[in-house]
């Protein structure tokens, strides 16, 4: 079982692929399916794309205002694109977001 290599939290990806041009078989998800499952933004226009429901989302820099044109009302889960549930996430950055 693996969900990184080493420090690299997106280190499964270049393993499974390398596994795949070795010819190991393993268990799991190939290096594509990895991909699309660490990008949160990609994998719900793929849902999107065959019609299946999701939470809406809306993708910001992490210098940009937070605006979504209306699209969201707080109260909001804020998640990092690709990393894993809610590393890089911190109280520091998101602290001065408010609603008014």
């Amino acid at each position: 079982m693996m969900e990184m290599f080493a420090d690299n939290i997106f280190g499964d990806i270049p393993i499974t692929g390398l596994l795949d041009l070795l010819g190991v078989r393993y268990t799991g998800s190939g290096p594509g399916e990895l991909y699309l499952s660490q990008d949160k933004a990609l994998s719900k226009k793929l849902l999107s794309y065959e019609d299946i429901l999701y939470p809406r989302f809306a993708v910001f820099n992490k210098d940009s205002e937070i605006e979504t044109g209306g699209n969201l009302r707080m109260p909001l889960f804020v998640k990092p694109l690709r990393s894993d549930a809610s590393l890089g996430v911190s109280g520091s950055r998101w602290s001065t977001i408010h609603c008014s």
